[in-house]
C-alpha cells in the first residue's frame, strides 16, 4: 500500500510539467520546431501522469475506496484516449485508414461503456461528480464514431483531431490542476467560488477554444457559389464542445442525492493554531488515515464554537474527527506517555479509554444533509 502511495509524488511532478509544457507549446508558432518538441514533451508528461496514475489507482482500491477507484480508473482512460488521439493524428495524417484503425474503435466503445458504467456508480452513491463526469465518456464515444464516418473525406482531418485531443488535454491538465491538486495544498478552498471556478473555467475555455479553431480550420471556405454548407453537410459543434457543455450543466445542475454536513465545533480552548476536520467514509479508511474529501480548516475567532461544512457527501456512513494544531507545527502532538498534548474530538462526542473504533463514531447521513456537534478534548 504505502509503495503504491510513493508514486503521488512523480505523479504531481509529471502534472506540473505537463502544465508547464501545455502553454510553451500554446505561446509558439504553430508547426514551428520548438512547438513540436514543447508537445512532445507534453505528451511525454501525460504519459507519465497515466503510468503513475495506475498503482495510486491500486492504492484506492486495495485501500478499501473502490468508488475512489473506479473513478479514477476512468478517468485514466479518457485521459489515455485524448493524449493517443492527439499523437496519432500527427502520426498517421498521411493515411486515416492507419488513425481510424481497431484501436480507435475499441477505445470508441470503452469509452462510453465506461461511461455508463460510472453514471450507474454515480447514481447508486448519490455522487453528482460521477454522474457529471460520465458524460464525458459517453458522447466522447459517440462523438468518436461520428468522426470515423465523415472526417476521412475532409482533407485536414489529422488538424481537426490534432486540435481537437489537445484542447481536451489542456482542460484535463487544468481541471486535475485547479480541482483535485490546489485542495491538496489549500484544503481550504474547497466548497468556495475559487474551488468551483476549478471544475467551471477549464470547461468553459474549453467550448470556446473548440469554436474558435473549428470555424478558422473546419468551415469550408466561403465562395459565391457556396455561400452557406450544402444540405446535410452543416458545420458541427466539436464533439469535445457538445461535451464541455453538458459537464458545465451537469456540475451546475443542483445535486438531488448531494448531502451536506455541517460541524459544530464545540469547547474551543486556546486562541492559537488551527482546528483540522476529517471526514471518512470507511473503517478502511479510517485506520489507515485516508479522508474521502479534503479536509477543512478553521482558526479560532476568540470564541469556544466553530463551524465546518463539507458540501456534496453521497448519503451513507461517516466519521468525523477534529483535531486542534495549538502551535501550527503540523502534527497531533503527544507526550513521551502517549498523552495527547492538542485538543480533539470526534463525531458521537464518545468516552474514551484510546483511539475509537470506526463503529463507535460512525453516524448515517441522510440525503437531506445533516448537522452534528463536536466537543473538543
Amino acid at each position: 500500500m504505502e509503495a503504491l502511495s510513493a508514486f503521488a509524488l512523480p505523479h504531481a511532478v509529471a502534472g506540473t510539467a505537463a502544465l508547464l509544457a501545455f502553454w510553451t507549446a500554446a505561446a509558439l508558432r504553430k508547426g514551428s520546431h520548438h512547438h513540436r518538441r514543447a508537445g512532445q514533451v507534453y505528451l511525454l508528461a501525460m504519459v507519465a501522469v497515466i503510468v503513475t496514475g495506475v498503482p495510486l489507482t491500486l492504492a484506492r482500491a486495495l485501500g478499501g475506496q473502490p468508488v475512489g477507484a473506479a473513478f479514477l480508473a476512468y478517468l485514466l482512460l479518457l485521459v489515455s484516449t485524448s493524449v493517443w488521439l492527439s499523437w496519432r493524428a500527427i502520426r498517421d495524417r498521411a493515411s486515416a485508414a492507419t488513425y481510424f484503425g481497431r484501436l480507435h474503435a475499441l477505445l470508441a466503445v470503452a469509452n462510453p461503456l465506461a461511461g455508463l458504467a460510472v453514471l450507474v456508480l454515480g447514481l447508486s452513491v448519490g455522487s453528482t461528480l460521477l454522474t457529471a463526469f460520465s458524460l464525458v465518456g459517453v458522447f466522447t464515444g459517440v462523438d468518436m464514431w461520428r468522426r470515423r464516418r465523415v472526417m476521412p473525406a475532409r482533407p485536414n482531418w489529422w488538424l481537426q483531431e490534432h486540435y481537437g485531443a489537445m484542447v481536451a488535454n489542456g482542460a484535463a491538465t487544468h481541471v486535475a490542476f485547479l480541482a483535485l491538486g490546489l485542495p491538496r495544498l489549500l484544503p481550504e478552498v474547497v466548497g468556495s467560488a475559487a474551488y468551483l471556478a476549478g471544475w467551471f473555467v477549464p470547461v468553459l475555455l474549453a467550448v470556446a477554444t473548440n469554436i474558435w479553431l473549428d470555424r478558422r480550420h473546419a468551415r469550408p471556405a466561403r465562395t459565391a457559389s457556396a455561400a452557406a454548407p450544402p444540405a446535410g453537410k452543416r458545420l458541427r459543434v466539436p464533439g469535445t464542445t457538445a461535451v464541455a457543455v453538458l459537464l458545465s450543466l451537469g456540475l451546475a445542475a443542483s445535486p438531488s442525492r448531494a448531502a451536506e454536513l455541517v460541524i459544530d465545533i464545540e469547547d474551543v480552548g486556546s486562541q492559537k493554531g488551527r482546528l483540522t476536520a476529517f471526514v471518512y467514509d470507511s473503517a478502511e479508511g479510517w485506520d489507515g488515515g485516508r479522508p474521502v474529501v479534503p479536509l477543512q480548516r478553521v482558526y479560532p475567532d476568540g470564541g469556544t464554537r466553530l463551524q465546518a461544512r463539507f458540501t456534496g457527501l453521497a448519503p451513507g456512513r461517516y466519521a468525523v474527527v477534529v483535531l486542534h494544531d495549538t502551535n501550527a507545527n503540523g502534527r497531533f502532538d503527544v507526550s513521551a506517555l502517549g498523552i495527547p498534548k492538542d485538543d480533539y474530538g470526534f463525531s458521537n462526542n464518545p468516552v474514551l479509554f484510546g483511539r475509537p473504533g470506526f463503529d463507535r463514531i460512525a453516524f448515517e447521513l441522510p440525503a437531506d444533509g445533516a448537522r452534528i456537534s463536536v466537543r473538543m478534548k
